[in-house]
């Protein structure tokens, strides 16, 4: 009785092993280098374009191998003798033991990918990924308004053309090149950290107050979008009022460059538009309101202040 008693306690303490996670996952579960090249060796020549897929086959290896263990405990356990009670309570223990491993895996996922600072790519300063922390409702979402960026920035490109264009043909002078070029420096940094990268954090962490923040700051590049297809004159803005003016002027290649651009600015006032209006079906659709915002927001005032 007293060697059954022992045999069993093994097979329930097997059942929860068989599910634990192992020491070199435990370690790190996501090394790079060991999801390119397979092993603990140098990383392959295959680049970051397989490393996603190296990823998942590595989750789904290990995966598999702790069902298998798991399958194997569960037969001893079936063909034990143990009563009834016991071999379900053991079951149980089983199941338990492999929800709480793919749990443990995911946080040590997380943990290990946001240490790493991965945007932008050339000098990474900042964690950004998309498919990674915004849940999937809403990454096509985040997704266009991270592209709508980029898009920006092809913006202020063709503004700059467009006044260099003016100033080459002595419709603009050399003050409003410098301004655009001082304005596709620095409008970059500030959309993206105020205008794109808050809409990212407050889907991400679901805070009203940032989400505000966020509301505010598209509403402001909206209102640039506007004033940039206006374009007036000396501002260093290639929008339709330079057209008009290179037009009168007779300097037909300065008016298609700045109506191309003042288009270009069209074309992000409505998608812009479109896209704080998904974010705000979303931010609506959570429940949050103002008054939570302000809440928040006076909980971190105090936290800083201490």
């Amino acid at each position: 009785s007293t060697q059954s008693t022992w045999g069993n306690s093994r097979l329930m303490a097997a059942a929860g092993a068989a599910a634990r996670p192992t020491a070199k996952e435990e370690e790190n579960p996501f090394d790079e280098d060991s999801q390119r090249s397979g092993s603990g060796s140098a990383p392959s020549d295959e680049g970051p374009r397989d490393l996603a897929a190296a990823t998942q086959a590595a989750k789904d290896a290990a995966k598999k191998k702790a069902e298998s263990a798991a399958s194997a405990a569960r037969s001893a356990i079936l063909d034990s003798n143990m009563t009834d009670e016991q071999k379900l309570a053991a079951l149980d223990k089983i199941e338990a033991a492999l929800s709480e491993r793919e749990r443990q895996v995911e946080i040590r996922e997380k943990a290990y990918a946001r240490s790493k600072n991965n945007w932008p790519w050339c000098f990474p300063v900042i964690y950004h990924k998309i498919k990674f922390d915004i849940p999937p409702e809403m990454s096509k979402t985040v997704s266009w308004m991270y592209g709508m960026w980029y898009f920006t920035y092809f913006c202020l490109l063709i503004n700059v053309a467009a006044i260099v264009a003016a100033m080459s043909e002595g419709v603009e002078k050399g003050t409003a090149v410098a301004i655009a070029v001082l304005m596709i420096i620095f409008s970059p940094w500030v959309n993206f950290f105020f205008v794109y990268h808050t809409g990212y954090t407050a889907v991400r962490k679901d805070k009203a107050s940032v989400f505000v923040i966020h509301f505010v700051a598209s509403f402001v590049h909206i209102i640039g979008c506007i004033i940039y297809a206006i374009g007036p004159k000396g501002t260093g803005l290639g929008g339709l009022a330079l057209a008009n003016s290179a037009l009168q002027a007779k300097k037909k290649a300065t008016a298609v460059v700045c109506i191309v651009a003042a288009l270009l600015w069209i074309g992000n006032f409505f998608v812009s538009c479109f896209l704080w209006r998904k974010v705000y079906k979303h931010y609506s659709g959570k429940g949050h309101t103002l008054k939570e915002a302000r809440k928040e927001a006076t909980v971190a005032a105090v936290k800083s202040s201490i």
